[in-house]
């Protein structure tokens, strides 16, 4: 009946949590879409982004690139609250890097400038925790000490004592243990009030870390144990195991190893079917070390396999800690030379220095120190005296009783160098020292000397119903939990199913709506666009109308009365009207004036309706006016004709004359360059028109008329479906690139 209810639960479970990854993949994928797209809404935008981060967080490259992204986008459009939350993330990502300090104070940073100093708070109480795991004890302790009056102002009752809390892990961790004593003390007060179970549990469980390192076993056992209680009652098992395990570390140091082996066992069978499997791997290691501790060498087999097992299946981290045990196992039983390769190449693997290498280290020491094996066991304590400046106060404490322990061993030692041979190894003398254990009839004679009022069968039938009541009780209690959580999952599953349909119809609501709504944006957008074409094309269009009638005016009107004005002067000067030379010099002058009004006005007319244009073409208009461009002597301009043995249509020959004059005036009257190249290429239905000059270039976003007169370019291109490109710096000149397509 158990394993069909295990098995049920196992399957309800399993279906959830394929019902949880359906949700995240539907949600990367609506996330994905948005942040694939162009930037319409900044928040929805960024929003995606971020999400997208957060769901990449086991890749951190890939979780940073999106990351950074979104904090762009942030960052573009003022997005304050959002960019703290991106920089936040960012520092979860790279929480044990240098990086994650970087982009933590960022974040905090973030905070102060939206003024939210709740955020602010709780950021910098993040920045106290990352200095305590980079070991600087005096910026945790001091920034603590700086944040806790601000918490005990602005910060609710339950962040309050998270912070309590947090302070009272870093002073116990840098050896002041009456402060955590009384921090441990308030943060239970606390969570009892608001009532905060799990948080009074931890702040238990810190009382009775520091009452066991200040010397008080008792009451720390008394605490730890009420912790277990308590976690029993709430069926937290996460906080059962927790409250065991301390509970077994803490009589494994009073060397009470049979009292402590229970609870380890309770533990790694607690996490044996929900745990994760580093846990797993952790309380099997520990309990193959009390084993060994115990000389229970049999248990200590199956868990070296167990561990070796987690190792291939479930890709757990830990192989030389596997070495070290497996190396202990064997020196134990006998297999003195592969037991101490398997311990030395265990600890040679372990890299550089820190917590747990040193305590492995230490474990070996003392056990080298305990096997007589005083040499090897010194060659272990110099290594770590030589890494404790890297380690925290506490283990130095640990280090420096272990040593006075192996000192003492090694002082007390009765053999001489003549005794050598009559040495027995540490195996056989742990044997021999063992005092015998009592037989089991002993323990009965005893047991029927303390039963002076009742007889043996009536004990034995006491005991029984005892036993069978006991046993009774136990399976109503199992049945009524097994109920409970059965109920319980039912509901999940219910809500699960529930919850999933509601979200994908919601989902698919707004994705119906986004698109609705992005297909307005587009026609909105496509409207506009035709509209400014339209606009333009109207205004160009007036224009070269306008400046074709000023042209026939100027060449018709004041160009006929020009050449009447200079006839009628001829006439005068053929008369010999003007008898002085002085009157006949002055029509000399006032003919010249006409002639250079003349040729002004003829020039303007062809500017405005250019007959060259009309007359020769496109590519021998171009060359006539470079010709006239050179000769004016102050740049050099040179023309590169590819194409062009058909005429074109008559607009695009006009627009892209009067592009091209609009791009000499500019250079003429700005770009202060030497030398100009004009390339102009007819090839696969495409005109392409560069102009490149050697001047001092434009700066961005410009603003002068120069830049307005690009724009203006540009709105002529755009209307006749082209596309311009200008790459400049300043001081490196300037290229222009224009390609119009022939067929539009």
């Amino acid at each position: 009946m158990r394993l069909k209810l295990r098995l049920w639960l196992l399957a309800v479970l399993l279906t959830l949590n394929l019902a949880a990854q359906e949700n995240a993949r539907i949600d990367l994928e609506r996330n994905l879409a948005i942040v694939e797209k162009p930037v319409v809404n900044p928040k929805e935008w960024t929003t995606a982004a971020y999400n997208v981060g957060r769901f990449y967080q086991n890749n951190p490259q890939q979780s940073e690139r999106y990351f950074l992204k979104a904090l762009a986008v942030a960052q573009q459009y003022k997005l304050l609250e959002l960019e703290a939350s991106i920089y936040t993330q960012l520092y979860t990502t790279f929480r044990n890097d240098q990086k994650g300090l970087k982009y933590l104070q960022k974040a905090i940073s973030s905070a102060e400038k939206q003024g939210d100093q709740a955020q602010r708070m709780n950021l910098r109480l993040m920045l106290a925790g990352l200095y305590f795991r980079q070991q600087q004890p005096q910026k945790a302790i001091a920034l603590y000490e700086e944040l806790l009056p601000e918490f005990r102002k602005t910060a609710t009752r339950i962040e309050l004592a998270l912070a309590l809390f947090n302070y009272g892990n870093t002073v116990y961790a840098f050896g002041d243990y009456e402060k955590a004593l009384e921090l441990g003390e308030v943060v239970s007060n606390i969570a009892l009030k608001i009532p905060d179970t799990k948080l009074e549990q931890q702040g238990l469980l810190l009382q009775g870390k520091a009452l066991q390192k200040i010397g008080q076993f008792e009451a720390s056992l008394r605490v730890r144990n009420e912790v277990l209680r308590k976690a029993e009652g709430s069926f937290d098992t996460e906080m059962q195991t927790i409250a065991l395990l301390e509970i077994a570390g803490l009589l494994e140091d009073l060397n009470d190893n049979a009292r402590a082996l229970p609870y380890l066992k309770s533990a790694a069978d607690l996490s044996k079917n929900i745990g994760p499997p580093d846990r797993q791997f952790y309380l099997q290691l520990r309990l193959a070390r009390l084993y060994l501790q115990l000389g229970d060498y049999n248990s200590v087999a199956p868990i070296i396999d167990n561990l070796q097992a987690l190792q291939q299946t479930r890709n757990v981290k830990g192989k030389t800690s596997v070495q070290l045990i497996k190396g202990r196992y064997l020196f134990e039983t006998g297999v003195f030379g592969r037991g101490i390769d398997l311990l030395q190449r265990g600890l040679l693997e372990k890299g550089p220095p820190n917590y747990h290498v040193a305590t492995d280290r230490l474990i070996v020491a003392e056990y080298f120190s305990e096997k007589g094996f005083y040499k090897k066991a010194e060659e272990h304590f110099s290594l770590l005296k030589s890494e404790l400046r890297f380690l925290p106060a506490a283990f130095r404490d640990t280090y420096d009783l272990a040593w006075l322990k192996h000192q003492r061993r090694k002082n007390e030692q009765p053999l001489l160098a003549k005794d050598t041979a009559k040495v027995k190894t540490p195996i056989t003398a742990k044997k021999e020292n063992t005092p015998p254990r009592s037989t089991e009839k002993e323990r009965v004679l005893q047991l029927e000397d303390s039963l002076h009022s009742a007889s043996q069968a009536e004990q034995t039938a006491l005991l029984d119903s005892e036993n069978k009541y006991k046993t009774a009780e136990l399976e109503k209690n199992e049945f009524r939990f097994y109920l409970f959580a059965l109920s319980l999952l039912l509901l999940l599953v219910v809500s699960s199913f529930g919850l999933f349909w509601y979200r994908n119809r919601k989902q698919q609501a707004e994705l119906l709506a986004d698109k609705e709504r992005q297909i307005r944006v587009l026609e909105l957008e496509e409207a506009e666009k035709r509209k400014k074409l339209e606009l333009i094309d109207a205004l160009l269009e007036g224009q070269e109308t306008e400046r074709k009638r000023i042209a026939e005016s100027l060449h018709d009107d004041v160009g006929s009365m020009l050449s009447a004005l200079r006839l009628q002067l001829e006439r005068f000067e053929a008369e010999e009207q003007l008898a002085s030379k002085k009157a006949h010099l002055s029509l000399r002058n006032a003919k010249d004036m006409l002639d250079h009004v003349a040729t002004d006005v003829r020039n303007l007319s062809h500017l405005l309706m250019p007959t060259r244009l009309g007359k020769f073409g496109l590519k021998k208009a171009v060359e006539l006016y470079v010709e006239q461009l050179n000769q004016v002597g102050k740049i050099h301009f040179d023309l590169l004709i590819t194409g062009f043995e058909k005429s074109l249509p008559e607009t695009l020959e006009l627009s892209t004359y009067r592009i091209l004059l609009e791009l000499c005036n500019n250079i003429l009257k700005h770009a202060e360059a030497r030398n100009v190249i004009i390339q102009l290429v007819e090839h696969d239905n495409q005109l392409v028109v560069m102009v490149e000059d050697n001047g001092k270039g434009l700066e961005p976003m410009d603003n002068s008329a120069d830049g307005i007169g690009l724009r203006t370019i540009e709105s002529r291109i755009h209307l006749m479906n082209g596309k311009m490109t200008v790459e400049t710096s300043v001081g490196q000149g300037t290229l222009i690139t224009i390609e119009l397509p022939l067929l539009s």
